[in-house]
Protein backbone atom coordinates (compact mmCIF):
# COMPACT_ATOMS: atom_id res chain seq x y z
CA UNK A 1 0.00 0.00 0.00
CA UNK A 2 2.76 2.36 0.99
CA UNK A 3 4.65 1.46 -2.19
CA UNK A 4 1.60 2.30 -4.33
CA UNK A 5 1.20 5.69 -2.60
CA UNK A 6 4.88 6.38 -3.11
CA UNK A 7 4.58 5.53 -6.81
CA UNK A 8 1.53 7.78 -7.16
CA UNK A 9 3.37 10.63 -5.43
CA UNK A 10 6.38 10.24 -7.74
CA UNK A 11 4.09 10.10 -10.75
CA UNK A 12 2.23 13.19 -9.60
CA UNK A 13 5.50 15.06 -9.01
CA UNK A 14 6.71 14.06 -12.46
CA UNK A 15 3.49 15.31 -14.04
CA UNK A 16 3.76 18.60 -12.13
CA UNK A 17 7.32 19.08 -13.39
CA UNK A 18 6.18 18.38 -16.96
CA UNK A 19 3.31 20.82 -16.51
CA UNK A 20 5.66 23.51 -15.17
CA UNK A 21 8.03 22.94 -18.07
CA UNK A 22 5.14 23.16 -20.53
CA UNK A 23 3.90 26.38 -18.90
CA UNK A 24 7.38 27.86 -19.15
CA UNK A 25 7.64 26.88 -22.83
CA UNK A 26 4.23 28.42 -23.52
CA UNK A 27 5.33 31.60 -21.76
CA UNK A 28 8.42 31.81 -23.97
CA UNK A 29 6.31 31.25 -27.07
CA UNK A 30 3.80 33.95 -26.05
CA UNK A 31 6.62 36.40 -25.33
CA UNK A 32 8.22 35.65 -28.71
CA UNK A 33 4.86 36.13 -30.41
CA UNK A 34 4.38 39.54 -28.74
CA UNK A 35 7.89 40.62 -29.69
CA UNK A 36 7.27 39.52 -33.26
CA UNK A 37 3.96 41.39 -33.42
CA UNK A 38 5.26 44.62 -31.85
CA UNK A 39 6.78 46.00 -35.10
CA UNK A 40 3.57 45.16 -36.97
CA UNK A 41 1.48 46.99 -34.40
CA UNK A 42 3.83 49.99 -34.55
CA UNK A 43 3.67 49.98 -38.35
CA UNK A 44 -0.15 49.90 -38.30
CA UNK A 45 -0.18 52.74 -35.77
CA UNK A 46 2.13 54.86 -37.92
CA UNK A 47 0.01 54.17 -41.01
CA UNK A 48 -3.14 55.19 -39.15
CA UNK A 49 -1.39 58.33 -37.88
CA UNK A 50 -0.40 59.29 -41.44
CA UNK A 51 -3.97 58.67 -42.67
CA UNK A 52 -5.33 60.87 -39.87
CA UNK A 53 -2.84 63.61 -40.78
CA UNK A 54 -3.91 63.50 -44.45
CA UNK A 55 -7.59 63.57 -43.44
CA UNK A 56 -6.97 66.55 -41.17
CA UNK A 57 -5.18 68.43 -43.96
CA UNK A 58 -8.05 67.69 -46.36
CA UNK A 59 -10.58 68.92 -43.81
CA UNK A 60 -8.56 72.10 -43.32
CA UNK A 61 -8.47 72.66 -47.09
CA UNK A 62 -12.22 72.12 -47.42
CA UNK A 63 -12.81 74.48 -44.52
CA UNK A 64 -10.61 77.15 -46.12
CA UNK A 65 -12.35 76.77 -49.48
CA UNK A 66 -15.76 76.99 -47.83
CA UNK A 67 -14.72 80.15 -46.00
CA UNK A 68 -13.41 81.65 -49.25
CA UNK A 69 -16.68 80.81 -51.04
CA UNK A 70 -18.76 82.35 -48.26
CA UNK A 71 -16.60 85.46 -48.34
CA UNK A 72 -16.99 85.69 -52.12
CA UNK A 73 -20.77 85.39 -51.77
CA UNK A 74 -20.75 88.13 -49.14
CA UNK A 75 -18.72 90.41 -51.43
CA UNK A 76 -21.00 89.64 -54.39
CA UNK A 77 -24.17 90.28 -52.40
CA UNK A 78 -22.67 93.46 -50.96
CA UNK A 79 -21.67 94.68 -54.42
CA UNK A 80 -25.11 93.96 -55.84
CA UNK A 81 -26.72 95.76 -52.91
CA UNK A 82 -24.47 98.79 -53.48
CA UNK A 83 -25.29 98.80 -57.22
CA UNK A 84 -29.00 98.58 -56.47
CA UNK A 85 -28.69 101.41 -53.97
CA UNK A 86 -26.81 103.57 -56.50
CA UNK A 87 -29.37 102.83 -59.19
CA UNK A 88 -32.20 103.68 -56.82
CA UNK A 89 -30.49 106.88 -55.71
CA UNK A 90 -29.98 107.91 -59.33
CA UNK A 91 -33.68 107.82 -60.06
Amino acid sequence: MELALSEQLKERQGMEKKLQKLAKTMDYLERAKRQEEAPLIEQAFQKRLEEEKILHEQEQLVSSLLFACLYAVQITVGTHFCLLFLLAAGD
